[in-house]
């Protein structure tokens, strides 16, 4: 799958930024080069990749309703 921009903000950490340890489970080096959103967008990555890393992200699970909203 390739992430969309919305799916590349679920990365987040709690305070708006970014854990390198997460961009690097979707093949990202770091330093950080610009354009670094636009290549992962680009990036042919697993669902399981994707899950992965939002674990990593410790981003707090967004809900949408009633029910939670899919990550996929």
């Amino acid at each position: 799958m390739k992430l969309t921009y919305e799916q590349t903000t679920m990365l987040e950490t709690p305070k708006g930024g970014f854990k390198a340890s997460t961009l690097r489970m979707l093949g990202e080096p770091s330093p950080l080069q610009k354009g670094w959103r636009y290549r992962i967008m680009q990036r042919e990555v697993t669902e399981e990749q994707f899950a992965a890393a939002i674990a990593d992200s410790e981003a707090p699970v967004q809900k949408q309703g009633q029910g939670q909203q899919s990550l996929f």
